[in-house]
């Protein structure tokens, strides 16, 4: 991984494309090189991910926080889902829709999220 990491510095690259079971790929001037010649597998990249940890008891949990975020997202689903078929929703589905609701709104999530993170991990 070094090696592939020293190649896409050298190379110029603005960034690094990893996925399980697909070659790494940099972006050099816009267009996406392949840095090597093998796939990646699912080890590879989940071993790269739990380098990127920085705290060892964050590393030890990282199965149990991926499962937070699935069950946040199935939650999620399920939350719009039924707001959508409801008469009087919380949040009407069409403000979705319109940019001055949504790009405050994202904004605010971002904030938030930042956040949490600079206060909890």
């Amino acid at each position: 991984m070094n090696e592939m990491f020293k190649k896409a510095i050298a190379d110029g690259a603005s960034d690094i494309h990893i996925k399980a079971g697909d070659f790494v790929r940099a972006r050099v001037d816009g267009d996406l090189a392949p840095l090597t010649d093998q796939e990646v597998s699912h080890a590879q990249v989940r071993e790269l991910a739990l380098k990127l940890i920085r705290h060892e008891r964050d590393r030890d949990r990282i199965d149990e926080i991926i499962s937070f975020f699935a069950v946040g997202g199935v939650l999620l689903a399920i939350f719009g889902v039924v707001e959508a078929r409801s008469s009087h929703p919380m949040l009407p589905v069409h403000y979705l829709k319109q940019r001055d609701f949504m790009g405050p709104a994202l904004v605010i999530t971002v904030l938030v999220l930042a956040m949490s993170g600079i206060f909890f991990f």
